[in-house]
C-alpha cells in the first residue's frame, strides 16, 4: 500500500477492498464454532497505523489489475500488451533486448527495457 499511496492509487484500491484484520482461526471441527484466533503475520490496522500512513488492504485481484494497467497506459514510459508472447530475450550491459510476438495478429516487435520481470507464473519460460 505504500507504493500504490507513492502512486497516488491507494484510495482506488481500498475504495473495494474489503475491511477486514487477517488472521487465522483454528478450531476442532468446521461446525464446533470453538477455536482459537491465530496471528498470521500481517499487521493489524492499529499497528500499520503505528509506523505508516497506509494500512493494509486486502483487495482482489480482478478489482486491483484494472487500476495497475489503467496506470501504466496513462505512463509515457509504459507500454502495456495483451496476447504477446515474449522470444528471444538477451541481456547485455545496458539492459535487455527481446522480440514480442503478438498471438493475434502474428506480428512481432522489438523491445527493450533496462529490466525484463518474469511475471509468468510457476511454470513460465521467462525465468528459463
Amino acid at each position: 500500500m505504500e507504493i500504490l499511496r507513492s502512486w497516488g492509487l491507494a484510495d482506488q484500491v481500498r475504495a473495494r477492498a474489503s475491511e477486514v484484520e487477517p488472521c487465522g482461526w483454528v478450531t476442532p471441527t468446521l461446525a464446533s464454532g470453538e477455536g482459537t484466533v491465530i496471528p498470521l503475520g500481517y499487521p493489524s490496522a492499529a499497528e500499520a497505523a503505528k509506523v505508516s500512513p497506509s494500512r493494509p488492504a486486502w483487495a482482489p485481484q480482478d478489482h486491483l489489475e484494472p487500476i495497475l494497467v489503467a496506470r501504466l497506459r496513462g505512463s509515457p514510459v509504459a507500454e502495456v500488451r495483451f496476447g504477446c508472447e515474449l522470444t528471444a530475450p538477451e541481456q547485455d550491459d545496458h539492459g535487455v533486448a527481446a522480440v514480442l510476438h503478438d498471438r493475434s495478429t502474428g506480428a512481432t516487435y522489438q523491445a527493450r527495457a533496462r529490466y525484463l520481470i518474469g511475471a509468468d507464473g510457476a511454470h513460465g519460460t521467462v525465468r528459463d
